[in-house]
């Protein structure tokens, strides 16, 4: 995961420092959440690759990626992008 740098912080008044490390702890905690989600669900990657044929084998994974790409859709949605309190996919 790639995160935001702020060059020159400490040349900020310190209320702004706050505020940065604030925004930071908090995108941070909720892309978190995103890899926490791809984490989890990798087995069932896995299972659908193995469940299907050489033929279908693309597409099953395909649909267990898209299940996961809406989790993380609706995830955003609930949290408004992480603007609001993080809550649990």
């Amino acid at each position: 995961m790639t995160l935001p740098r702020l060059v020159n912080a400490a040349s900020l008044p310190p209320e702004l420092q706050q505020d940065w490390a604030r925004f930071l702890g908090d995108l941070e905690a909720h892309e978190k959440q995103h890899l926490l989600n791809a984490w989890t669900r990798r087995g069932d990657v896995l299972a659908a690759i193995r469940g299907a044929t050489c033929d279908t084998a693309n597409d099953a994974a395909k649909k267990v990626l898209r299940e996961i790409d809406e989790a993380d859709d609706a995830f955003d949605r609930r949290t408004d992008h992480g603007r609001k309190p993080d809550a649990a996919l």
